[in-house]
């Protein structure tokens, strides 16, 4: 059986004949080996007058309803084996499945009750089931969701109580939420108006072991008839393939001395032609020896494995090793850990996420992560539109005042490529991404550039030369990943492109030179891939216009357009990418060298991981081109230059004429927001103005995603009006604007739980028994935490929610597999810790809320050239976090900014002083803090009240003689804390205490998470070991692995002798240095390597670590053993 389809389905009831005709439908349509009915709301004679009708190869096994509730059916085709019926409760139907392809699986048909008691019961006996840890298949109508998201209508509070419990069964029992297609809800209440409700009620949930029985599998939402519940189709198939499949170098390939052969000997031959032919085809000869050396001198590495373990299995059952024996073992020791290694390099390539290098070296976990999706690409129907103008018309359509680069900079760009600069970006070029067409990838480049060198520099500056680019080079496939989960449509992926390294070469060269001019080319309201600029700006400068959109009743009423770029990337006119080169003034040579870099691209779809035929384009950038960004700010920076001339003329008013730099528009990349007055004729013009961009660029807003907010006290009739003009739809706050929440008004913590939600999700896909602690470390740092870190640069998140996310990530990390959740052995404040504190340095979210708003605060102190800080100061003015208060009716980001500085207030300084600006009673000028707060240091006889720092001066510097009347006897210990003084510009304040980073962030987290520390945390992970060996003996260290004495003082067991010898208690320093054992592994260590160990103080002490006379390679020793 290569095909396993099921139907489940909420009937609600077996009695009418449409029911039972759409279940004979579905047994004919879609051929299912297994048909589900719950909420039969049928009695013993029902059920079997329903049955009776199923074909006579089919049996069944049924639930019977309490009076007019409840109820489940399951019918089954005999082909499919051995079918036992278990049931363990009135809300769940259990079929043990044998056969010889689904041997001993368990699939479970649910209809939960919609009460919570009754559902935390079902999940409590659910949960007994996992622990057979065989395939396991939940189906039917669990009646709760998991997330906000997945409801329409109504109040999620009816169900968070009910989500939170289903979420912990899932994450408890390992199990993954199938992905689906089809109508996002499930159920419908049927009724009209704003009494209508949606749900997804029904879904599907698998372990691990049920997922690796087919190659792919879909779940389907079919259309609600006759029920309020929509029917499941789950399909599993083993996927066969008949395609030849194409090239991929695998970097595992390096260590074998066949390999290098074969790339020596293609290359060692001298081709006819320009040096981007010769390059061509020298790789070319490359695949050619490679694929040669791999069918007859590659053997397989999995059977190699096999085979090493088993002749290693076979020495080692022996009863007496003799002398022999002992190096054959040895040798087969380090033949298979080296076969681990490579096995560990090609799986690390294939690998979706790229921190498996710092996480487990090659368990089943990473090998099930890489199992297909089974999620099949569309074909795509490309059409080419003829209505694109010319770049003549594109040129005299360009806005006159586009800025332009000086000669110097025109020079910097057109300069030679030198050797280096090729050999730098090859380096540059980020390993473990996939390669393009030519199967070769970025690490093949850097490992053979010796070898390939020579001519890959000849033929990149043959280019830069002749402007000439093969078409082998432009080649690109498409991949379509998928935007959102369970997309259903082809505007439900994005296309990346998978480019030739060589032509990445040239294309990142490019962006590296066009990178350094690009900050005086593009506007400040553009902050996406301009150096110096972030995201986290517009995110704090729009979170401050919606706050005064909305309590601002004295300037005229403002809206808010956020506006979709419909396929921004793929729909921009290449006329316009030259035309706007040509205005901005780049060199000729440049522009040439862009054109030829469009003109020379074809591509070729992957479609179940093979490339469809080849086609051109004529526009449209690529995902993936190192350029693409580039290319397409310059592009929208046509639509600024038109939106500020629309603003100089009044047309579109910008958000408030008090700034020093007034704007009507934000963007990052193709995320634009319009902020202006609301009015129907700024939006006529906001009409004209995209009409004009969209001409030039070829670029037209989404309709469908964009959308107009307005007060909530404005003109209901106005604002249908303008809706009505710029064709977009109305919305209300709060809006999502690049991942971020914006309202005028306080978020409620509710809306931070979708992002609890998520991380719990992660965890429970994540929570399988194959993880090493290490590689938890590295997941929770890099994954799980980086969706609240992201909130934090920008949102001050409730500590409740950052404590309920720290219990989450708590409990995956100590999580045992097989639903044991584990002893938290240490606490999780010394975990947070650095390591060379002690800890593990996972993220401390509190610590990190502030350091992530330090940098905010120094901007905003310093009046940094920034939109946000600009916003700031005209709301709310200076605020001095020593002696003011948040303003009333302030915006909440800068409530929360005000509470971080607060916080770290005693860490600030002003390093350059403008006495103009400075208090000098009230501003830290010379101390850590305020002379007010410390009036022991001062002379109490002077009236400081009625002076002014600018007192102190003469001819703009310190008057020494008036500092020693203030200072008195501490003049000396004042004198050097005195900053520099510059009545020129605005305070100058930076972080005091010093700290090993660059970086204010990290210098700020690590004051704030300091703790004592011992030299032997740092040598610890300096060690030469696997990750999870340091972990280990970082549990060592703590003295928290599971030894007798241990288990005895935590209550979990008696005072035990050691298992090994039995004459004394086990402990920790008895078991690894005092046991007779543990004695005779140490000398013959020492023996056969020949050095000398020693511990002083015992094991756990560490004082072996911290040991002068041990070396590095005697302190790895001990800790591998």
């Amino acid at each position: 059986m290569n095909r396993f389809n099921l139907v489940c389905w909420n009937c609600r009831g077996i009695s009418s004949g449409d029911i039972s005709n759409r279940a004979h439908n579905f047994i004919r349509k879609f051929k299912p080996l297994i048909v589900c009915f719950v909420e039969t709301k049928a009695n013993e004679d029902r059920v079997y007058r329903f049955c009776q009708k199923l074909p006579a190869d089919w049996d069944w096994a049924a639930i019977l309803a309490d009076g007019f509730s409840g109820g489940i059916i399951v019918a089954w085709n005999k082909i499919i084996g051995t079918v036992s019926p278990v049931v363990s409760s009135r809300r769940a139907l259990h079929l043990v499945i044998s056969n010889n392809v689904y041997s001993n699986c368990l699939i479970s048909v649910i209809y939960n009750a919609s009460n919570s008691q009754s559902q935390r019961n079902l999940w409590y006996e659910l949960s007994k089931l996992s622990a057979f840890n065989i395939p396991w298949f939940l189906i039917g109508d669990f009646n709760a969701i998991t997330s906000s998201e997945e409801h329409r209508g109504g109040s999620f509070a009816y169900y968070s109580r009910k989500a939170l419990n289903f979420l912990n069964f899932i994450e408890a029992n390992n199990l993954l939420d199938l992905q689906f297609s089809g109508p996002k809800y499930t159920w419908c209440n049927n009724q009209s108006g704003v009494a209508r409700r949606w749900a997804m009620l029904d879904r599907g949930l698998i372990n691990l072991a049920w997922s690796s029985l087919f190659g792919s599998y879909t779940l389907r939402h079919l259309p609600r008839l006759h029920s309020d519940h929509a029917p499941l189709l789950f399909s599993g198939f083993k996927h066969i393939s008949n395609h030849k499949s194409s090239f991929r170098f695998e970097n595992y390939w390096i260590d074998y001395i066949g390999c290098h052969n074969a790339v020596h000997s293609a290359w060692d031959f001298h081709p006819y032609g320009n040096p981007i032919h010769a390059f061509t085809h020298l790789l070319a000869r490359s695949r050619s020896k490679i694929i040669d050396w791999r069918a007859s001198g590659l053997s397989n590495l999995d059977a190699d494995i096999i085979n090493t373990e088993n002749a290693i299995t076979s020495l080692e059952v022996t009863d007496s090793l003799n002398a022999d024996d002992l190096p054959v073992l040895e040798e087969m020791y380090a033949k298979l850990t080296a076969l681990q290694r490579l096995n560990s390099k090609k799986w690390s390539q294939r690998a979706r996420m790229q921190w498996i290098r710092d996480g487990d070296m090659n368990t089943k976990f990473f090998h099930n992560i890489n199992a297909p999706v089974g999620t099949s690409t569309p074909f795509l129907k490309f059409e080419i539109s003829m209505g694109l103008l010319s770049l003549i018309d594109v040129l005299a359509a360009l806005p006159d005042d586009l800025p332009c680069l000086s000669s110097v900079d025109c020079d910097f760009l057109s300069r030679e490529v030198s050797r280096e600069e090729i050999h730098m970006t090859v380096l540059d070029l980020p390993s473990g991404k996939s390669p393009g067409p030519d199967g070769f990838n970025a690490e093949f480049y850097k490992f053979f550039w010796a070898d390939i060198g020579d001519q890959l520099t000849d033929a990149i500056q043959y280019f830069f030369a002749n402007s000439i680019m093969p078409f082998s080079w432009g080649k690109t496939f498409i991949s379509l990943i998928p935007k959102k989960d369970n997309p259903s449509s082809v505007s439900d992926y994005r296309p990346i492109s998978l480019c030739n390294v060589c032509y990445k070469v040239i294309s990142k060269i490019l962006a590296n030179r066009l990178k350094l001019v690009l900050p005086k080319l593009i506007g400040r309201e553009q902050v996406g891939f301009v150096v110096g600029r972030c995201a986290f700006d517009n995110i704090i400068a729009l979170q401050e216009v919606v706050h005064s959109l909305e309590k601002d009743y004295l300037h005229p009423p403002r809206m808010l357009i956020k506006i979709d770029i419909e396929k921004a990337y793929d729909t921009v006119s290449w006329n316009a990418i030259l035309a706007t080169l040509t205005k901005m003034n780049f060199p000729s040579s440049w522009i040439s060298w862009i054109s030829a870099c469009l003109h020379s691209t074809s591509f070729s779809l992957l479609i179940n991981g093979q490339p469809s035929p080849w086609f051109k384009s004529c526009r449209g950038i690529r995902h993936g081109d190192p350029l693409s960004s580039f290319l397409f700010i310059i592009v929208s920076q046509n639509l600024t230059s038109i939106l500020n001339h629309a603003q100089n003329l009044g047309m579109i008013p910008g958000f408030c004429n008090l700034l020093k730099y007034n704007f009507n528009h934000l963007m990052y990349a193709d995320d634009l927001i319009l902020i202006t007055h609301a009015s129907r004729r700024i939006a006529r013009n906001i009409n004209l103005c995209l009409s004009i961009y969209s001409n030039i660029s070829g670029q037209c807003p989404n309709v469908n995603k964009s959308a107009v907010f307005f007060p909530s006290w404005f003109n209901s009739r106005v604002t249908k009006s303008i809706s009505s003009i710029l064709n977009f739809n109305i919305a209300s706050f709060p809006l999502t604007y690049l991942g971020v929440f914006v309202s005028p008004k306080r978020l409620a913590k509710q809306v931070f739980n979708s992002m609890v939600i998520k991380i719990t999700r992660q965890c429970s896909r994540w929570n399988q028994s194959f993880l090493s602690p290490a590689a938890k470390v590295v997941l929770i740092n890099y994954s799980l935490l980086s969706i609240p870190i992201y909130y934090l640069s920008v949102c001050p998140v409730y500590d409740t929610t950052l404590q309920e996310i720290n219990r989450v990530v708590r409990r995956f990390f100590w999580h045992k597999g097989s639903n044991r959740n584990g002893i938290p052995a240490v606490a999780w404040d010394d975990i947070t810790r650095s390591k060379t504190e002690g800890g593990l340095a996972i993220r401390n979210l509190i610590h990190a809320k502030h350091s992530l708003m330090a940098k905010n605060i120094l901007h905003y102190y310093n009046y940094d050239d920034f939109i946000w800080v600009d916003i700031l100061h005209v709301k709310y003015g200076g605020n001095n976090s020593w002696v003011d208060v948040p303003p009333a009716q302030c915006s909440w980001f800068f409530k929360g900014l005000l509470s971080s500085a607060h916080k770290l207030r005693s860490c600030f300084w002003i390093k350059t002083v403008n006495p103009n600006k400075t208090s000098l009673l009230y501003h830290p000028w010379c101390l850590d803090i305020p002379l007010a707060f410390k009036p022991t240091y001062i002379n109490s006889d002077l009236d400081l009240q009625s002076m002014n720092l600018c007192d102190f001066l003469c001819n703009d510097s310190w008057d020494w003689n008036k500092l020693f009347m203030l200072f008195g006897e501490n003049f000396l210990f004042f004198t050097n804390k005195l900053g520099v003084i510059d009545c020129r510009s605005s305070n100058h304040w930076v972080w005091s205490p010093k700290s090993g980073s660059s970086k204010l962030a990290s210098s700020v987290y690590h004051f704030l998470n300091h703790n004592h520390n011992w030299v032997g945390w740092k040598k610890l992970w300096e060690l030469n070991v696997a990750p999870r060996v340091k972990h280990f003996i970082w549990l060592v260290f703590r003295g928290r692995i599971s030894t007798s004495e241990y288990l005895y003082s935590i209550g979990l067991g008696p005072r035990n002798a050691c298992a090994l010898c039995g004459l004394k208690l086990e402990t920790i320093d008895h078991l690894f240095v005092q046991c007779p054992r543990a004695i005779d592994v140490w000398t013959s260590v020492c023996q056969k390597l020949n050095i000398s160990i020693s511990f002083l103080d015992g094991f756990r002490s560490g004082s072996w670590i911290t040991f002068d006379g041990h070396s590095l390679f005697i302190k790895s020793v001990i800790a591998g053993l």
